[in-house]
């Protein structure tokens, strides 16, 4: 940027290094560069939206991903985000149908099969969440989170066996996550149990 103050990809990459730092607010600085050189920017306004969600500013970020949207309507990514963003505001239904989208357009969106599953596992659908997250974990079997959810799952539908060997791979890969922790504690009470 020194040498060129007007090089647009620069300001993007910037914007998602201070994402990926926690300065949010100075990716939102960023991203605003770009559309102001670019308003059709789709990663731009995707990324604004993430880092105003990040800040809190759900309003703003509801806003640059409809945008995002307007712009390329069949954006998988995108419509993950958005989804994301009702799920957050509690609108499960359209939380539900951007996943879908989502997934549809990109079945190997594993984030938006995480995501839909945390809406089956709040209603209850136990069968749905445990395909959601058997899919997200086949994508990508280094998301830790999604190993415990699953054992939650295994655990509600009676198949401990399951649930304790998700608890141990979760704890394997992540040995300093509490909820990781928190399972392998539970596994050790309940074996001190059935040995008394």
């Amino acid at each position: 940027l020194d040498l060129n103050e007007y090089h647009v990809p620069a300001f993007l990459h910037r914007a998602h290094a201070r994402r990926c730092l926690h300065d949010y607010a100075g990716a939102v600085r960023d991203y605003s560069i770009v559309l102001r050189f670019h308003p059709g920017n789709v990663p731009a306004y995707a990324g604004r939206g993430s880092a105003y969600r990040l800040l809190g500013d759900l309003a703003r970020a509801q806003a640059d991903y409809r945008k995002a949207l307007a712009l390329d309507p069949d954006n998988a990514s995108v419509h993950c985000r958005q989804g994301v963003l009702f799920r957050i505001q509690e609108d499960l239904v359209l939380a539900e149908t951007h996943l879908t989208e989502a997934i549809r357009l990109d079945p190997q969106n594993w984030a938006a099969l995480y995501h839909r599953s945390k809406i089956f596992l709040r209603q209850g659908r136990w069968d749905d969440a445990l395909t959601d997250l058997t899919e997200a974990l086949a994508i990508n079997p280094r998301i830790v989170v999604a190993y415990l959810s699953r054992a939650v799952v295994y655990d509600r539908l009676g198949q401990h066996r399951e649930a304790v060997a998700d608890g141990t791979e979760a704890v394997s890969r992540d040995p300093e996550s509490p909820a990781a922790r928190l399972r392998s504690e539970e596994r050790r009470v309940g074996k001190e149990c059935r040995s008394r």
